[in-house]
């Protein structure tokens, strides 16, 4: 994670680039991270200078999904799923190209998260999937 927090934002030429920070844990999905992201969610769809949002992931990874420490540790409660809903509605929701580049691990709440994006890019590395419908979970 970068000292800035665990989503990084910058804004070139129109693209406002939102990059999950979190490479340690391949971006696992943690409140820190779920909060920030909605924030620079809703700093990307109210700047009028942005209008292409790129959503990334730092290092190996696009994201592995839930963080799996964190919910074992009872760190997953009702703020985690706010804040979740608020940045899947805030991509959806944009009036704003939003482009997913997923490479390396994009799996379960990763996985959720380029789908919520209008254009979904994948490298040649990218693994996809949803391990929860493989137990009956959705």
């Amino acid at each position: 994670m970068s000292a800035a927090g665990p989503v990084r934002y910058e804004v070139k030429d129109g693209v406002a680039t939102l990059t999950l920070d979190r490479p340690a844990v391949l971006n696992a999905l943690n409140v820190e991270l779920v909060s920030a992201l909605a924030d620079v969610v809703g700093r990307a769809a109210a700047d009028p200078e942005v209008w292409v949002v790129v959503v990334r992931g730092a290092g190996r990874a696009f994201s592995s999904g839930m963080d799996r420490t964190a919910l074992s540790g009872g760190r997953v409660d009702e703020s985690f799923f706010r804040h979740w809903a608020r940045a899947l509605d805030g991509l959806e929701d944009m009036d704003k190209l939003v482009v997913a580049v997923c490479h390396g691990y994009c799996i379960g709440g990763g996985l959720q998260l380029a789908a919520a994006c209008d254009v979904r890019l994948c490298t040649e590395d990218a693994v996809l999937g949803l391990g929860a419908t493989e137990h009956g979970l959705i």
